[in-house]
C-alpha cells in the first residue's frame, strides 16, 4: 500500500506510551509535547486509542503487574507545569499517575486536532473496531505491539474494505524491526471460516489472559484447525455454549483431540 496524507492511522496508545523518553527535570506539559511532536512527524491523520485504568479490576491486571515486576509507585499529584522528578517506570507503575497522565496527554493531543478515544479498561477491541470502521471509508493503518490486535483485526475485517494494514514493532524510532500484515490479504487465505475463530485458537494456544497447553505451540493449533473440521465443529459449540457444563463439555472435546493430534504430529 502507497501511504499517504489521505492514510488514517490509528495508534495503540499504551504502545505509544512506552516509547518516548522522559528527561528528568522536564514539566509533564513538556513531556506530553513530545508525544505530540513524535505523532505530528511520523502521521498525517491519527487517532490515539488509549487503555483505561480506573475502571477496577480487568483481566489484564496480572500482566501488567508481570511486565511492572511488581512495582507499585507512588502516588503523585501533579500539572502540565510540575517537573518530573521520578522514574518513568515507577511513575507509570502507579494506575492513577497513568490514568492521570493519559487524561493529561489526550487533552493535549486533542487540542492539537490528534483524535483520541480512551477505553473503560483493556483497549485491544476498541483499537482494532476504530481501524476496522476507519478502513470503510479510507485506507488505514495500525500501529501497535499486541499479537491480540491482529487477532482481532482478522476476526473482525471485512474483506471487502479499502486497505487494512497491521504494523507490529516499535512504533516511534526508524531503524528497528517492524512487521507489516495486509489484513484482508491474510483474511482471504485464511478463510472467513478459520477466522471466525481465531480469538478462540488464540486463548486456548496461549494469550496474555490464559496459559498454552504444554508441548502444542501456536502454530501447530493453527494448522491442526485449519485441517481438520471436526476441530471447527466442536469450535462452534464452544463458542455458543452458555451453561456452565455445556462450556467444559465442549471445551473437553475441544482440547483434548487437540492435543492427541499435535502430539502425534511430533512422532
Amino acid at each position: 500500500m502507497s501511504e499517504n496524507d489521505e492514510t488514517q492511522y490509528v495508534i495503540d496508545g499504551g504502545s505509544l506510551l512506552h516509547r518516548i523518553h522522559w528527561q528528568s527535570g522536564l514539566s509533564f506539559g513538556e513531556i506530553c509535547q513530545r508525544y505530540i511532536d513524535s505523532v505530528e512527524r511520523k502521521y498525517s491523520k491519527a487517532i490515539v486509542v488509549f487503555d483505561g485504568y480506573a475502571s477496577g479490576p480487568d483481566t489484564k491486571d496480572a500482566t501488567h503487574q508481570r511486565r511492572t515486576k511488581g512495582i507499585i509507585g507512588t502516588k503523585v499529584s501533579f500539572t502540565d507545569r510540575t517537573p518530573f522528578k521520578s522514574k518513568k517506570e515507577i511513575f507509570l507503575a502507579n494506575i492513577e499517575n497513568k490514568q492521570n497522565f493519559i487524561n493529561l496527554l489526550s487533552a493535549k493531543m486533542e487540542e492539537k486536532g490528534i483524535k483520541t478515544k480512551h477505553a473503560d479498561a483493556d483497549a485491544d477491541v476498541l483499537i482494532a473496531l476504530t481501524a476496522i470502521e476507519s478502513a470503510k471509508t479510507k485506507a488505514t493503518v495500525l500501529l501497535g505491539e499486541d499479537t491480540d490486535l491482529l487477532v482481532l483485526l482478522l476476526h473482525h475485517a471485512d474483506v471487502t474494505s479499502n486497505s487494512l494494514i497491521f504494523k507490529s514493532g516499535n512504533v516511534s524510532k526508524v531503524n528497528t524491526h517492524i512487521k507489516i500484515w495486509d489484513i484482508l490479504k491474510t483474511k482471504l487465505l485464511l478463510g472467513e471460516e478459520l477466522c471466525t475463530f481465531l480469538p478462540l485458537i488464540h486463548a486456548i494456544s496461549g494469550c496474555d489472559t490464559t496459559s498454552r497447553m504444554f508441548g502444542v505451540s501456536k502454530a501447530a493449533t493453527l494448522k491442526k484447525f485449519g485441517e481438520h473440521d471436526f476441530l471447527k465443529t466442536q469450535a462452534q459449540l464452544l463458542c455458543n455454549a452458555n451453561a456452565n457444563d455445556d462450556v467444559i463439555s465442549a471445551g473437553e472435546k475441544t482440547l483434548f483431540p487437540l492435543y492427541i493430534m499435535v502430539l502425534h504430529m511430533k512422532d
